[in-house]
């Protein structure tokens, strides 16, 4: 199975196991077959080294444990070292390993343990030919999992209705639209999606709906990353100095006064100037789906029925 290079963008893994220079060895062949994950993978034989790397870094959600930890057992390893990780509103998920033989005590309690990616034998991660086939896997049910822990469909359905309450779904579906439309051109990651999906639910609460969503809290967490400042125009919109999802949730959040005439001038005006060399990408998405984009602007109703 062929692995995206840019699937784990922003995501560190880290192997920790026994002394026995395993968790090393399980990095080595990783980085060999991925070598596009070579400077996100880190591995340790200390829990307390794993411990400093993960404070540190912030960024580790995708773990590796030896059923065999030495100072600590991989359960409160795992609780330990996603902390950071998780503090920043996603979720941490874990592979465990064994030495051939499985525990069924471990099997069992595994079995209701959501964040457990998969069980199994550490010499597969060694053996380039199944490393080739399970690392992918792990992967893509990395990203599902992601998915499904933070938008599940129940809360996906309460958020509408609460929308709904505060009279906000023509906006939603606005915006919604858009970004189904233009993410395909875009060179959006998976977990630039996630957040700009999070996004337009929490920009469409007000702020009671806020405080009854705290246990979200991730939802206006990812919206104020991606909050820029006003701005005046659409240059922003090719301004690589600014991470692309920004200035894709500027325009999506811009949409409701789209219409208006000197708004729209401004926006005519940009698609057709001529960009500096280097820049423009965005313009030519924008242009070519100008009719489309016009539609959900205008909110046609053909096209934007609340199901």
């Amino acid at each position: 199975m062929k692995l995206n290079k840019n699937i784990l963008q922003d995501v560190n893994i880290v192997i920790l196991g026994s002394t026995d220079r395993t968790p090393m060895q399980i990095e080595v062949a990783i980085a060999e077959e991925f070598p596009f994950l070579e400077t996100q993978i880190d591995s340790f034989d200390s829990y307390s080294d794993a411990l400093d790397f993960c404070k540190g870094k912030k960024t580790v959600g995708f773990f590796i444990f030896d059923e065999e930890i030495p100072e600590i057992d991989f359960q409160n390893a795992f609780a330990n070292l996603k902390n950071y990780y998780e503090s920043l509103g996603w979720p941490a998920f874990y592979v465990l390993t064994h030495n051939g033989t499985e525990s069924l005590s471990t099997y069992r309690m595994l079995k209701n343990d959501g964040r457990n990616l998969e069980y199994l034998d550490k010499g597969s991660l060694l053996d380039r030919d199944k490393l080739n086939e399970i690392f992918p896997s792990l992967v893509q049910s990395f990203v599902e999992k992601t998915k499904e822990a933070l938008l599940p469909g129940i809360l996906t359905s309460i958020l509408q209705n609460m929308i709904a309450i505060n009279g906000q779904t023509q906006s939603f579906l606005k915006q919604d639209r858009m970004l189904n439309l233009l993410a395909p051109s875009l060179s959006l990651s998976w977990i630039d999606l996630i957040k700009l999906e999070a996004a337009i639910y929490s920009g469409c609460m007000d702020l009671k709906q806020r405080e009854e969503l705290k246990e979200y809290h991730f939802l206006q967490q990812f919206e104020s990353s991606l909050m820029m400042e006003q701005v005046s125009g659409f240059e922003y919109l090719d301004d690589k100095k600014v991470i692309l999802a920004k200035r894709v949730f500027m325009f999506l959040k811009g949409l409701n006064v789209l219409t208006e005439p000197a708004t729209l001038n401004a926006f005519k005006e940009h698609l057709v100037k001529k960009s500096p060399p280097g820049t423009g990408g965005v313009k030519k998405i924008l242009y070519k789906n100008f009719d489309e984009i016009m539609q959900i602007a205008y909110n046609d109703r053909a096209m934007l029925k609340v199901a």
